[in-house]
């Protein structure tokens, strides 16, 4: 994708600042790339989403041994 069409994605959840919005680290792409997630919650609902990012750290921490194991 060109840099302005995946900018859009997030373009309504940073204009509309009222929903809560969490990235959380999802692993790394077979480029190399670091990936992540958008968790977006209702309005003023900020409890859900760090519940929902916890959860999912939980399921799949972050390692920093991936990305040294890149580099390397």
């Amino acid at each position: 994708m060109a840099d302005t069409q995946w900018a859009g994605t997030a373009l309504p959840f940073d204009v509309n600042n009222r929903c809560p919005v969490l990235n959380v680290p999802s692993g790394m792409s077979s480029w190399g790339v670091p990936t992540g997630l958008q968790i977006v919650g209702h309005t003023y609902d900020d409890a859900t989403v760090f519940r929902v990012g916890k959860a999912l750290e939980a399921v799949r921490p972050w390692s920093y041994a991936e990305v040294r194991q890149l580099l390397s």
